[in-house]
């Protein structure tokens, strides 16, 4: 993230296990400071996962009915399958399930 501009200078990386980390602050963060910034090159949305994803832009172009972020998981998927995938680094921070996200909020 440093790499592509992000600013991560007031939080530091806590790796809880190996393939799982928080984020924690490093100094004291005031009242409506950014704890970090990210730019917007480095968020996925809808038209990288077109771009990157062949399935993903077959889906949108058959007009298949798909949510923008059941688009990006198709995109994320696909990247996962790829050794040279630009979002290697991130896709290596995803938990293995989703077994601690609750279903439901109230």
């Amino acid at each position: 993230m440093k790499a592509g501009g992000a600013d991560l200078s007031k939080v530091k990386i806590h790796h809880t296990s190996d393939t799982e980390f928080e984020f924690r602050a490093a100094k004291q963060i005031k009242f409506k400071d950014s704890s970090m910034t990210i730019p917007r090159s480095l968020i996925l949305n809808k038209k990288q996962a077109e771009e990157i994803c062949p399935l993903a832009q077959k889906l949108t172009d058959a007009d298949a009915g798909l949510k923008v972020n059941e688009l990006l998981a198709v995109a994320l998927i696909g990247e996962k399958k790829k050794e040279d995938s630009r979002l290697s680094h991130y896709l290596k921070t995803l938990p293995a399930n989703a077994d601690h996200i609750p279903n439901h909020y109230d």
